[in-house]
């Protein structure tokens, strides 16, 4: 029979990821938390690991290819969200450089990542990261509204515009964007 009191003991799920058996999650307690999933059935939360975060509010998790747990967050809410490594209990800034970086996604390889960014203060453009350097790959002044990496990691399709996206691809290997489809 359901109790008033057992709505306090609803946890919101806001983002997962599942990779080799392990499952991250953000869920919400006061302030959206990550945690590490060990166990399952009724006492879940009880066996999973909280991530240690500090002052920081979970926006996302992903596993890598490498099995590293990506961890976008920011401070308090602020839309400045940034990506972090978590390894062995601690965090270790992977793209924290004040800007809204959202979507860190690596490609199948590893070798590099794509996400989306504010940081020329025009809209969300799509970037490449590698261990270097940030490059932008999208074209114009439209957002970018998603993207996915092929599965060799030569290609990323994008989605970009306003009501009515158009759909590009980048190539990884030659640095071109080219429209695939124009709406």
């Amino acid at each position: 029979m359901f109790k008033p009191e057992d709505l306090f003991e609803i946890v919101s799920i806001e983002d997962f990821d599942v990779q080799n058996g392990r499952v991250a999650v953000v869920c919400y307690e006061n302030q959206p938390v990550a945690r590490i999933l060990t166990g399952f059935g009724d006492g879940w939360l009880d066996s999973s690991e909280k991530l240690n975060l500090g002052e920081l509010f979970a926006e996302s998790v992903r596993w890598s290819p490498g099995g590293q747990l990506l961890v976008e967050a920011d401070r308090g809410g602020a839309e400045r969200r940034s990506v972090y490594i978590y390894e062995n209990g601690s965090l270790t800034p992977l793209l924290a450089d004040g800007y809204d970086n959202v979507d860190y996604t690596p490609s199948p390889d590893g070798k590099l990542a794509a996400f989306v960014s504010n940081r020329e203060g025009e809209t969300m453009h799509l970037y490449l990261h590698d261990s270097q350097n940030i490059t932008r790959i999208s074209l114009g002044s439209l957002p970018v509204e998603g993207f996915t990496w092929s599965p060799d990691s030569r290609f990323i399709v994008f989605s970009q515009g306003v009501y009515d996206n158009d759909l590009w691809v980048h190539d990884t290997n030659t640095g071109r964007t080219n429209r695939l489809l124009g709406l």
